[in-house]
């Protein structure tokens, strides 16, 4: 992804949906609780379907 050329893109009328983008998630628990892995599956499939 060219920065300068994504910034020129978006100043003259385009928006980050009418381009292709390369995105990533980072996702995290604290503790090793049943509970919090939990937390982890939900918020990787929260992400995996936002992306």
């Amino acid at each position: 992804m060219n920065v300068l050329q994504t910034r020129s893109e978006l100043l003259f009328g385009k928006t980050i949906f009418d381009m292709n983008l390369n995105v990533g998630y980072y996702a995290r628990v604290s503790t090793d609780k049943d509970d919090q892995l939990n937390s982890l599956e939900n918020q990787s499939n929260y992400f995996r379907e936002m992306i």
